[in-house]
């Protein structure tokens, strides 16, 4: 009897339908487009459910980074695998997988293509940031981790970041502290479960309504990002703990300044690291913010993406993500907000995006 984890038989006469963007600015349109073409290092997938970032929604009202319309953007993806190329060894058509994708500019080793994005019916991605699911786990629950979990990972673990200890399946204390603002955003909640699997304390900030989401995320000390005395607060709170560093996962430029004073006031390696993708969407985005950042503090930014820093992705994806997911240590935060079943729903979740979510992730089926 078919199921809902049944395999898809790839058909010679499948379309793909996409949510393309036919201009700078300009709405999504759905319409059919072609199946895109898979390389000997990446599969194709099946989409069924897709997430959407504050990255997705700036990409499409700024045009950054896109070089040609139409353009298909978006990137986290959960869905089936239907093909595999020659590389590919560790998957299979059936497998049901969480996807990452991203343009060339952020994927060096990717190839050029208008159609990169999840925002579609069909989606290449690369083998070496596909990572499969348990069976019980639904597409709509799984497509919140890609790109929040990949940034979590690079901000924290690589050795040009805060350069943590790698995450482990059974943890050891390291007795130090990491302070990671923005524990409800995707990626401070991907990074508050990451730092606490690498054996660190966690200290964290949201609003007051979202202290118990991080305290389930793992957090072991919460402070009120409203407060208007919160980073005497949070030295205060912390005092006597051994600090490796901070971590910004959203992108207030009031937010950055009071990361940057806490990682020159906290002690330590003095390491502030941001969600930004690098230094001009750092500009873009926060103005000068950074300019009341104390000279002693080494400012750094997410710069990297996975398939660059093979230290940190095969620690992460290969031996860790996987397996974390099946023994339930590693949970699918936010959780889904389900917007609709269909890719016309992308432009309502961007336009959600636009005017701010926490503490969940909005969320489109692909029927």
């Amino acid at each position: 009897m078919w199921s809902f984890h049944s395999p898809i038989i790839m058909s010679t006469t499948q379309t793909n339908k996409a949510a393309l963007i036919p201009s700078k600015g300009a709405n999504f349109s759905v319409s059919e487009t072609s199946i895109p073409d898979i390389t000997p290092t990446e599969v194709l997938i099946r989409v069924h459910a897709v997430a959407i970032n504050p990255v997705d929604a700036i990409i499409q009202r700024t045009g950054m980074i896109i070089d040609n319309y139409p353009a298909v953007i978006g990137c986290d993806c959960a869905g089936e695998i239907v093909r595999t190329d020659s590389d590919v060894t560790r998957f299979q058509p059936g497998d049901r997988v969480l996807a990452a994708c991203a343009p060339s500019v952020f994927d060096p080793q990717g190839p050029k293509r208008d159609n990169w994005g999840t925002f579609q019916t069909y989606v290449a991605a690369k083998a070496t940031v596909t990572v499969r699911i348990p069976d019980q786990l639904e597409y709509r629950e799984a497509c919140v981790l890609p790109l929040g979990s990949s940034t979590a990972a690079i901000g924290l673990f690589s050795t040009t970041k805060l350069g943590l200890e790698l995450p482990q399946l059974e943890p050891v204390s390291m007795g130090k502290t990491v302070l990671i603002w923005g524990g409800s955003s995707s990626v401070g909640s991907c990074a508050i479960q990451l730092a606490k699997a690498a054996g660190y304390e966690v200290a964290t900030t949201c609003s007051n309504q979202n202290t118990e989401f991080c305290k389930g995320a793992g957090a072991d000390y919460v402070f009120d990002h409203r407060s208007e005395e919160v980073v005497e607060e949070i030295l205060v709170g912390l005092k006597g703990k051994e600090i490796v560093g901070v971590f910004g996962c959203v992108m207030p430029a009031d937010a950055l300044t009071k990361c940057g004073k806490l990682a020159s006031k906290l002690g330590g390696p003095k390491k502030f690291v941001t969600v930004f993708a690098g230094e001009d969407q750092a500009k873009q985005i926060a103005g000068d913010a950074f300019a009341a950042i104390p000279r002693d503090v080494a400012v750094s930014h997410c710069d990297e993406w996975l398939n660059t820093n093979e230290h940190v992705r095969s620690a992460f994806i290969d031996n860790w993500l996987g397996s974390a997911l099946e023994k339930g240590l590693m949970k699918c935060l936010p959780r889904p907000e389900v917007l609709g079943r269909g890719l016309e729903h992308c432009q309502e979740a961007c336009d959600r995006m636009l005017k701010g979510v926490s503490a969940t992730k909005l969320v489109v089926e692909v029927p």
